[in-house]
């Protein structure tokens, strides 16, 4: 055998055992989040949940946020978090916990108050990743869960003491489920869940919007602007967290 192969051959033996204990000593980490959001807006008090070493926290303008996090609003307090082309909006007094956050889904609980949203589904018939801008959106409350359209604009009330939950849709559709109960709620109309020992009570009205969802609205605005255009130029995913600022 040629020498110089044979003192390579050598040093692959020696340096095996070497690789291999390296590799049982260094640490394991956690793969990062595939989908993570962001805080885009706060107004008065308001308080982020990151991890219970922490605790809750002043919340912070583009504190990242992803499943397991929560973001809860006191007096005069409003907070925004955008995922990608999508936004959730919270008014004051309200504590929203955000479950699961990934590629396939957003799974919320709202435990009480008022949230807004405002879903973008994917505009382009053939982008490269299908699941992206196609939000599977759910929202539980005390009364049960809702499922959202990837396209629409939707608000959500929970009672404070929990017993009544009103889901109002104004663009778009939802479905209530609750055990074998399943109740689409189409556009224009509001759905008013009422529940106690004995049984669940249904109520549909016209949905009316609230000052919280006209404010919601104005923030739309500009951004629907920036993402239409986005849509159009394909320079950059508009189902990017963060990609409006790029703008």
């Amino acid at each position: 055998m040629n020498m110089a192969i044979l003192k390579r051959f050598e040093l692959t033996l020696c340096a095996a055992p070497f690789i291999a204990l390296l590799s049982l000593s260094i640490p394991a980490f956690a793969d990062p989040p595939s989908r993570v959001g962001r805080v885009t807006l706060i107004q008065g008090d308001t308080s982020f949940f990151m991890d219970s070493d922490e605790g809750w926290r002043k919340a912070q303008i583009n504190f990242p946020v992803t499943s397991e996090n929560s973001i809860w609003t006191e007096n005069n307090g409003r907070a925004e978090v955008r995922i990608g082309a999508s936004a959730v909006r919270i008014n004051d007094h309200s504590l929203l916990d955000f479950v699961r956050l990934q590629d396939e889904e957003v799974q919320t609980f709202l435990q009480r108050g008022s949230m807004n949203l405002r879903l973008r589904g994917d505009d382009s018939a053939d982008r490269n990743d299908s699941r992206e801008g196609n939000d599977n959106f759910r929202v539980e409350t005390s009364e049960g869960q809702f499922v959202f359209a990837a396209n629409g604009r939707y608000r959500i009330d929970a009672s404070e003491q929990g017993g009544e939950t009103r889901v109002s849709v104004f663009a778009g559709r939802a479905r209530f489920e609750n055990g074998d109960s399943r109740i689409s709620i189409e556009a224009g109309k509001s759905l008013v869940v009422r529940g106690n020992s004995d049984a669940t009570d249904f109520r549909f009205e016209s949905a009316s919007e609230s000052a919280f969802d006209r404010w919601a609205e104005s923030r739309d605005q500009s951004w629907n602007q920036v993402h239409t255009r986005y849509v159009s130029e394909r320079t950059i995913s508009p189902y990017m967290t963060g990609y409006e600022d790029l703008d």
